[in-house]
């Protein structure tokens, strides 16, 4: 079986590095059970109607 090398410059390289760390971030918030609770509750507000429109809102 060959093997095939991908060649990168190393600013896409950083790059790469940088996006797959805000990925781990993002997923270890998301896993978070304190998280779930949060947008569970958020979503059922929401489905109750207990939310304010732009209308609603005082700026």
């Amino acid at each position: 079986m060959a093997t095939k090398t991908v060649k990168l410059e190393k600013e896409e390289y950083q790059d790469m590095l940088d996006y797959m760390e805000r990925m781990r971030e993002t997923i270890e918030v998301l896993s978070s059970r304190k998280t779930i609770k949060k947008l569970e509750k958020a979503i059922n507000r929401i489905e109750s109607g207990e939310y304010f429109t732009k209308k609603d809102m005082v700026f």
